[in-house]
C-alpha cells in the first residue's frame, strides 16, 4: 500500500494547531494574531504523520509526500483571477511570518522523512490536490490519500488499474462532510454551492438545502449526468430538461451559466494538467539513513551492524524474524583479486574489476519493513573474526524466493560473483545455481529516464538524493608519513612540510572489516532506496510487469552465458592476422610508391639550418623515432625535455641541441634517414593532403563548423577525410585510375588497422587467466531503446562477412546456432504502420518483395515487369534490376533510422537527386510509414513518449523540450525509429525469458552463447541440434505483434563465422524440415 500525504494540508494544519508557548504575537489586519514557530508545528505534523503511518501498519518508504508547486495556482487564477485571492484580515488569511514559519516547517519535514526513505513529489503551475488526484487514477497499488482537505473525498473508489483508493480526512476514512450522496460528486457540489475558502463562487443563491434537493430530486445517477452535460457545455439541454421537469433548481443553473462553469473547473480535480510534456512531476527520493534522533523515527532510520563469526547466530535469528515484513532484500558484495587478475587487467591497459577472478570478501545486506537494516558479514577481511562462506550463504538462503533480491548491477557482478562460488551448493535451487529473484536497479533506472548519460550507482544516487557517496578509492587508499604504513601497494610519494609521505593502496580482503563497513552498506541503502523509487516511477508509468517479464530472466540468461565464455580458436585469428597484416603491405606498397613519386614529405633527406623548435621536433622523430609534445618554444629549455625522454640517443642529441651543433645533428639524420614517405594512415591533415592536394579531388563533403570557426564567420567546417569521403571520391568519380587504386588501397589499410585494433591485437589480451575463455559483457538496455551493448570485448562489433572474426567463436567438438529475426525492423514497420503495401510483404498468398515495390519504380516499369527483369536470363538485364534493387534496399533501411537524401547519399556514394528519388519512390510504395512517422512525432510532441510493442515506453519530453533545437528536432524525428528499434529490443528479450523458462538448459546439451541485435547465439552438442533449434525456432517465431507472424532464419556451423544458413522456404509458415536441417548438420561433420 501506498500513502500519498496532501503535505499543504497536513503542514498547515500541525502550524495551526493549537497555541505555541513559544510563538510570536503580530498584527495581522485589523487582529492580533499568534504565529506558531516551525518547531512547534514540527512536533504536531510528525505526529500526525507518524499516526497514519501507522494505522495502515506501512513504513515511511510507503509514502509519497505531494507538495505545492512553484506558483501552483496558476493554471486555476487563469480561469478565476479571484481564486483563493483572500483580502488582508479575512478570517482565512495568514499573516506573512506564518508563511516564514510554514516554510522552514516545509523544507524540515521534507527532509526528516526522505532521510528516512519517504519520497517527495511536486510540480509547478498545478496544485498539490491536482498531483494528489494523479496519483490515485495512476497508482497500480492500493493506496490511501492523508488529508485534512474534504474536497479529496472525490478519490475515494477504485481506478482503472484496480487499485483501491481511500481517503483518510481528518483522522476518518471515507466520509463525506457534504452529505449522504456519492463522494464523487463532491467537486459538483462546490461547484454549484461555492467555496468561500477558496473564493468559489459557485451558484449565486444555490446553497447546501439547493443541494439536497436537486440531489433527491435526481438521484447520484441523474447529478453525475449533470455534471457531464455542464462540463460539455450543453446548456440548451440542460434548460430543456429544466422546462420539462419544471425545476427552478436546474433554471439557477442555467440562469448563471459563466459562473457554474467557472466554479466547476475550479473544484474539478485536473489529473490531466499534471505531467505534462512542458510541465513534468519534480521527484526527490529519498532514502533510509541514521540521521535523525527524534525517538518517534528511529525505528525507521538506518541501523548497521557488523556480524563477525560470534555474532552470526544471532544475526540469522534476526534476519528471519524481519522476513515476512520486508518487501525487498538488498545485497553488496565486496571482493577480492589475485596478482594474476592486477596482471591481466594491466596487460589489457584497461583498469576495472575481474569479474571471473573475483572471489567474496564480504556481503552487504538490508532488510526489515523500511528497509533500515543493515548487516555487514565478513568472510576475509584482515584482522577480523571472519564468518565463513557457508554462513555467508545461509544468510541468502533464508530468504524467500518470491520475494526480489535487489543489487545495482546485478547482471554485471553480483549474480556472476555469487554463481562462481555456490553454482555447485545452489545447483537444485530452481534457479540453475544462481541468487534467486534478483532485480537490477541499474536496468530500473533505464525505465525511469533511458536518456541519462550514467545509469551508474554514484552518478543515481548525487542525481536523485543529492548524496556523495565515498569512493572506492577513499576507501582503500591510506595516507601517513613514509615507513609508517604496512601492507599494500604504494602508490604516490610526496614531502609535506619537508617530511616524505606516501599513499597506499590496500585491497579489500587486505582491510578490517571495520574500515569497510559504512562503505559496504552504502551501496545496499542506496540501491534499496533507488529500487523503492524506480518501481513506484514504473506503476505510475504502466511498465512495471513489462519490466519484470523482459528484464529479469534475460538478466540471468546472459549472466550465466558470462560466467561460462567462449572459445576463441587462437589458432584462426593467428591466420586471420597474418592475413591482414600481409594485405596491410600489400596495399602500403601502392600507397607508398605512389607517395615517393610525388616527393611526399620524408622522401627527401632534409638538411636543417637552425635549430628552431619546429626543426628539433622533427630532428627528435627522425633520430629517436618519438614525437615531443611540448608548447615549450626556447631552445635551452626543449634541449631539457630531449634528455628526458627514454631513448638510449637521447642525452647525446639534447647535448647537441644545447651546444647548437648544426652539423652534428645534420650528419646524424643524414645517416638514420630511411627515406620512407612520412605518413600516417591514421592522421585526417595528411589524409586531407593527399586527398585533395595532391590527388586533388574535389572537397564533397565537410565537417561541421566549429564554435570557433562560426565566431569567425566561417560556415562550413574542414574537408572530410573519413572513410565515407574517401568512398564517395572514388564510387562519383572524381578519382581514377591510379589516383583511385591508391585511395582504395587506404581504405583497405585503414579496415585491416581497425581489425587489429578491434580484434587481433585486443582479443588474446581478453582471454581470462583463469578460465583460457572470452567472457564479453553484455549490458542489457545499454541504449536509450534498451537494446543490448556489448564490451571487452563488443561482441555486437564484430564484422558480419563469412571466415571473418566471427569465425574465431566456436565451442569444441559443438555446433555453433544462429537464429536471426527475419526482416524484423520492416516487419515492425508494417505492423505500426499498418502500410497496405508493407503488409502485402508478409500476408497472403501472393507476397510481394519489400525492396522490388520500391525498385521497380525507379526502373520505371511495373512490378511484375521488374520481378521479370530480375530473373532475366540476359545477364547485364538482370544485373542492372538487382543493382537498382539493392540500392533501394540500402536506401530503405536508411529512410526507416530517418535519413535524409545528403546522408543517404554520402553513404551510398550517390548523387543527392539520385538519392532523392529513392525516397520519393519509397514514399509512393508505401505512403503509411510517412504518415506513422508523423503520428510518432506528434505523440512525442504532444505526450512526452511514445509506446513500444511489449509494454514499454520510449521518454522524449526532456529532448522535445530542449533549448537546443537540432536536440529536439532529433527526437521528434527519431521517435518513430525508436518504437522500432525498442520492440525489437522487447522481441528478443522475450525470446529469452522463454528459454530461461524452458528446460533446455537442464535436457539438453544446449548452451546460451549472446545476444546480437536482432540474433541469438547457441551451441549445442551434435546429438541435440535439431531438436534445439528446433524448440529455438519456435520461440523465435511465436506471436508478438497483433497483425503479422515472426519469422527466423537459421543458420548451423562449426564457429559463428561459418555458418551453413537453412532454405528460407523450408522454415517459414509454421514449417520446419527436420530432414533438412539433419543433412546439413552430418554433412558439419562429414
Amino acid at each position: 500500500m501506498k500513502l500519498f500525504f496532501d503535505m499543504s494540508s497536513v503542514l498547515w494544519t500541525g502550524l495551526l494547531a493549537g497555541k505555541d508557548a513559544e510563538g510570536v504575537e503580530v498584527q495581522h489586519g485589523s487582529r492580533k494574531v499568534t504565529v506558531n514557530t516551525c518547531a512547534y508545528g514540527y512536533e504536531n505534523v510528525v505526529n500526525s504523520m507518524n499516526a497514519a503511518i501507522k494505522e495502515f501498519n506501512c513504513v515511511p518508504m510507503d509514502v509519497v509526500m505531494v507538495f505545492e508547486g512553484r506558483d501552483s495556482k496558476k493554471r486555476r487564477t487563469l480561469i478565476d483571477t479571484s481564486y483563493k485571492a483572500n483580502r488582508e484580515g479575512d478570517k482565512d488569511s495568514r499573516p506573512p511570518e506564518a508563511y516564514v514559519q510554514f516554510n522552514l516547517l516545509k523544507d524540515l519535514i521534507k527532509d526528516t522523512y526522505r532521510n528516512l526513505g519517504a519520497i517527495a513529489v511536486s510540480q509547478a503551475f498545478v496544485e498539490g490536490d491536482d498531483v494528489l488526484g494523479w496519483l490515485a487514477f495512476n497508482s497500480e497499488e492500493d493506496c490511501v490519500v492523508v488529508t485534512n482537505d474534504n474536497d479529496l473525498a472525490v478519490l475515494n473508489g477504485t481506478n482503472e488499474y484496480g487499485a483501491t483508493c481511500r481517503v483518510r480526512i481528518n483522522g476518518e476514512l471515507g466520509k463525506n462532510k457534504y452529505g449522504e450522496f456519492d463522494v464523487k460528486l463532491v467537486s459538483l457540489y462546490k461547484g454549484l454551492v461555492g467555496d468561500s475558502s477558496d473564493n468559489v463562487k459557485g451558484c449565486p443563491g444555490f446553497g447546501p438545502a439547493a443541494w439536497m434537493q436537486l440531489n433527491i430530486a435526481y438521484g447520484d445517477d441523474g447529478c453525475f449526468e449533470l455534471e457531464q452535460l455542464i462540463n460539455e457545455g450543453k446548456r440548451d439541454e440542460i434548460a430543456s430538461i429544466a422546462k420539462d421537469n419544471n425545476c427552478k433548481l436546474l433554471n439557477k443553473i442555467v440562469d448563471q451559466w459563466d459562473a457554474v462553469r467557472k466554479s466547476l473547473r475550479l473544484t474539478t480535480l485536473h489529473p490531466e494538467w499534471v505531467n505534462t510534456i512542458k510541465q513534468q512531476l519534480v521527484w526527490e527520493p529519498g532514502m533510509v539513513r541514521k540521521l535523525t534522533d527524534d525517538e518517534r523515527l528511529k525505528p525507521w532510520r538506518a541501523a548497521s551492524r557488523l556480524v563477525t563469526a560470534d555474532k552470526f547466530d544471532d544475526a540469522l535469528v534476526f534476519l528471519k524474524s524481519k522476513i515476512d515484513e520486508s518487501p525487498f532484500f538488498t545485497i553488496d558484495f565486496e571482493t577480492s583479486t589475485s596478482p594474476e587478475s592486477d596482471d591481466w587487467l594491466e596487460a589489457r591497459g584497461k583498469k576495472g574489476v575481474d569479474v571471473i577472478g573475483s572471489r567474496i570478501v564480504s556481503m552487504g545486506l538490508s532488510f526489515g519493513s523500511n528497509n533500515q537494516y543493515g548487516f555487514y558479514i565478513p568472510v576475509e577481511h584482515a584482522n577480523t573474526d571472519n564468518c565463513t562462506l557457508d554462513q555467508l550463504a545461509q544468510f541468502i538462503e533464508a530468504i524467500p524466493q518470491d520475494k526480489f533480491i535487489v543489487a545495482q548491477n546485478a547482471a554485471g557482478f553480483e549474480l556472476p560473483v555469487a554463481y562462481n562460488t555456490y553454482a555447485e551448493r545452489w545447483k537444485d535451487n530452481g534457479w540453475r545455481g544462481f541468487i534467486p529473484n534478483m532485480v537490477d536497479t541499474r536496468i530500473a533506472a533505464t525505465f525511469w529516464d533511458e536518456n541519462q548519460p550514467s545509469h551508474g550507482l554514484k552518478q543515481l544516487t548525487k542525481l536523485l538524493f543529492q548524496y556523495e557517496q565515498a569512493t572506492y578509492a577513499q576507501t582503500t587508499q591510506k595516507s601517513a608519513v613514509m615507513g609508517e604504513l604496512k601492507g599494500g601497494q604504494r602508490i604516490k610519494t610526496y614531502d609535506v612540510e619537508g617530511v616524505e609521505w606516501e599513499t597506499r593502496e590496500y585491497k579489500m580482503h587486505e582491510l578490517t572489516a571495520k574500515e569497510v563497513t559504512a562503505y559496504g552498506l552504502d551501496d545496499v541503502y542506496t540501491a534499496g532506496a533507488l529500487w523503492n523509487f524506480f518501481k513506484l516511477f514504473m506503476q505510475l508509468d504502466h511498465t512495471y510487469d513489462a519490466f519484470k517479464r523482459l528484464e529479469q530472466k534475460p538478466m540471468y540468461l546472459s549472466a550465466l552465458a558470462y560466467v561460462q565464455g567462449i572459445e576463441v580458436d587462437m589458432e584462426r585469428l593467428k591466420l586471420l592476422e597474418a592475413e591482414d597484416m600481409k594485405l596491410s603491405d600489400e596495399c602500403w606498397g601502392k600507397v607508398e610508391a605512389f607517395l615517393i613519386e610525388k616527393g611526399w614529405e620524408g622522401v627527401t633527406c632534409p638538411v636543417f639550418e637552425e635549430l628552431n623548435p619546429a626543426n628539433i621536433k622533427q630532428v627528435v622523430e627522425i633520430i629517436l623515432g618519438m614525437e615531443l609534445k611540448t608548447m615549450v618554444r626556447t631552445v635551452s629549455k626543449l634541449a631539457v625535455l630531449v634528455s628526458e625522454l627514454e631513448h638510449d640517443d637521447a642525452a647525446s642529441l639534447a647535448k647537441f641541441i644545447e651546444e647548437d651543433r648544426i652539423d652534428l645533428v645534420n650528419a646524424w639524420v643524414k645517416r638514420v634517414y630511411t627515406g620512407k614517405p612520412n605518413f600516417n594512415v591514421g592522421s585526417p591533415n595528411q589524409i586531407a593532403k593527399l586527398m585533395y592536394e595532391v590527388i586533388g579531388a574535389p572537397v564533397r563533403l565537410r565537417n561541421k563548423a566549429t564554435d570557433a570557426m562560426k565566431a569567425k564567420g566561417v560556415r562550413e567546417g574542414n574537408p572530410r577525410t573519413d572513410d565515407g569521403a574517401i568512398e564517395m571520391a572514388v564510387k562519383m568519380g572524381d578519382v581514377k585510375g591510379r589516383e583511385a587504386e591508391v585511395l582504395e588501397a587506404l581504405l583497405t589499410m585503414k579496415s585491416c588497422n581497425t581489425r587489429n585494433s578491434l580484434y587481433w591485437s585486443s582479443y588474446p589480451t581478453m582471454i581470462q587467466w583463469k578460465t583460457g575463455r572470452l567472457h564479453p559483457e553484455v549490458q542489457q538496455s545499454g541504449t536509450n531503446t534498451r537494446r543490448f551493448t556489448g564490451s571487452t570485448p563488443n561482441i555486437m562489433q564484430m564484422q558480419g562477412d563469412e571466415g571473418g572474426v566471427r569465425s574465431v567463436i566456436k565451442d569444441g567438438n559443438r555446433l555453433i546456432g544462429s537464429l536471426d529475426q527475419s526482416s524484423q525492423e520492416v516487419r515492425l514497420m508494417a505492423e505500426l504502420s499498418q502500410d497496405p503495401g508493407l503488409l502485402s510483404c508478409y500476408l497472403g498468398d501472393n507476397l510481394r518483395d519489400t525492396h522490388s515495390l520500391v525498385a521497380h519504380r525507379i526502373a520505371k516499369v511495373t512490378y511484375e515487369e521488374f520481378m521479370v527483369m530480375r530473373k532475366s536470363e540476359n545477364k547485364e538485364v538482370a544485373t542492372k534490376a538487382n543493382s537498382i534493387r539493392q540500392i533501394s534496399k540500402q536506401v530503405f533501411f536508411g529512410y526507416l533510422f530517418g535519413s535524409a537524401a545528403p546522408k543517404t547519399a554520402e553513404t551510398l556514394g550517390i548523387s543527392v537527386e539520385e538519392a532523392q528519388g529513392y525516397i520519393d519512390a519509397i514514399e509512393k510504395a508505401f505512403p503509411g510509414i510517412k504518415t506513422y512517422q508523423e503520428a510518432s512525432s506528434n505523440m512525442a510532441e504532444t505526450q512526452g513518449w511514445v509506446p513500444i510493442l511489449g509494454g514499454t515506453k520510449r521518454h522524449l519530453a526532456e529532448l522535445v523540450n530542449s533549448d537546443d533545437k537540432w536536440t529536439a528536432s532529433k527526437a521528434l524525428r527519431q521517435a518513430g525509429n525508436a518504437r522500432i528499434q525498442g520492440a525489437a529490443a522487447n522481441q528478443i528479450k522475450t525470446v529469452m525469458s522463454d528459454i530461461w523458462d524452458s528446460d533446455l538448459l537442464e535436457n539438453s546439451s544446449f548452451r546460451w552463447v549472446f545476444p546480437c541485435h536482432d540474433e541469438i547465439v547457441v551451441s549445442t552438442d551434435k546429438k541435440d541440434t535439431v531438436e534445439v533449434i528446433q524448440r529455438l525456432h519456435q520461440m523465435m517465431v511465436k506471436p508478438f505483434m497483433t497483425t503479422l507472424p515472426s519469422e527466423s532464419s537459421i543458420g548451423v556451423g562449426r564457429s559463428y563465422g561459418f555458418l551453413k544458413e537453412m532454405p528460407e522456404e523450408s522454415f517459414k509458415g509454421g514449417r520446419f524440415d527436420r530432414e533438412m536441417l539433419q543433412k546439413t548438420v552430418d554433412s558439419l561433420f562429414a
